[in-house]
This record gives structure tokens, sequence and C-alpha cells, in this order.
């Protein structure tokens, strides 16, 4: 297996671009659920672990060949991270000026 940056062993072929609007979406989720619990780093780490086995257990398929710092990657990558868009672009929203209450 490649030990470089841009390994193919996962979803690295749809672009760094894709990749960048998941990975905010997804620690916008998370950062909520850190909020929402006064701090529970347990839930948190449940929560990041279950996404990354997911993504490994049935990764979005990534056309071959695709630029890493394009806008490549199959629409299945795409409808991804526009879900966890939808799901945390809301989050934000109800986030914006909180403070985390420690319990």
């Amino acid at each position: 297996m490649s030990a470089s940056l841009f390994d193919t062993s996962d979803n690295s072929d749809a672009g760094f671009s894709l990749y960048l609007l998941h990975v905010t979406a997804l620690s916008v989720t998370i950062g909520w659920l850190y909020w929402k619990t006064g701090g529970s780093l347990l839930l948190v780490m449940l929560m990041h672990a279950s996404v990354n086995n997911t993504l490994i257990l049935a990764p979005a398929a990534a056309l071959p060949g695709a630029s890493a710092f394009g806008f490549g990657g199959s629409l299945v990558a795409w409808i991804t991270a526009g879900l966890a868009w939808v799901v945390a672009a809301p989050l934000l929203f109800l986030m914006r000026g909180a403070r985390i209450q420690p319990r």
C-alpha cells in the first residue's frame, strides 16, 4: 500500500475540493454534538469513529484518474457531500454565538 498523501485506497481520487466540502460539513456536525452534549468527548469520538468506519465500509465511488485538486468525483460522492451540508447548515445556524457550558 502506498503511503503517499493522495493514496488511492480511499476517496482521494474524488479531489481535494470535494474532500474539503465533506470534512467541513462533518466538522460542523461534530462541533454541534460537542456543544449539545456539554463537551462530551466520548460521544464525539464515537461519532468520528462511526463516520470513519462507514466511509471505509461503504466508500463513495471515485472516478479513476481524477485530478487531486479538481472538482472531479462521482455523483455518489457529490450527493454524500451535499447531504452532509443539508445536515450541517442548520446546525451551523443554531450554533452561532453559542457557548459551551461545562457540566
